[in-house]
């Protein structure tokens, strides 16, 4: 794909995901009042969320929170990383790309004070040895051996 393509290609993507989200918000609880699924748990707590979120002193409460999700953390985070990736080499980004967890991980327990048991800790250790190990095995093994002239 060329690079002039990759924001258009993350609007039509993000766009995708809304409005099939909300074909399968607002469908399920459009056909749980037509056909009286109430009773169902997953449409009577579908009709729940769906009532609320129709309010409009909810939807004030919560415009920030969705604007600053919709926008900065999928909008701009994901144009910028796809971005990126079209620019540095494609091991480089397969071991960014595989540290997200490490990320994940390091960010809440900065930022959110996640804390996480010895087993957890050493699970969490062999996962990022084995990433960078089967990520610099898989580069060593597609760089070519230097040749020896004869």
């Amino acid at each position: 794909a060329p690079r002039s393509g990759a924001l258009a290609r993350d609007v039509i993507q993000l766009l995708t995901g809304a409005v099939i989200g909300a074909i399968l918000c607002f469908g399920g609880y459009f056909l749980s009042k037509i056909f009286g699924l109430s009773s169902y748990p997953v449409f009577a707590a579908l009709e729940n969320e769906v009532t609320l979120l129709l309010s409009l002193e909810n939807l004030k409460n919560a415009l920030g929170a969705v604007l600053y999700c919709g926008i900065l953390s999928s909008g701009i985070a994901y144009t910028l990383q796809s971005y990126a990736q079209c620019r540095c080499p494609a091991a480089l980004a397969a071991i960014l790309m595989s540290f997200e967890s490490v990320f994940a991980l390091t960010c809440g327990w900065l930022f959110c004070h996640d804390r996480m048991t010895r087993l957890q800790l050493l699970g969490c250790l062999l996962l990022f040895v084995v990433i960078v190990f089967t990520q610099v095995l898989d580069t060593r093994r597609n760089t070519p051996a230097p040749t020896t002239a004869a």
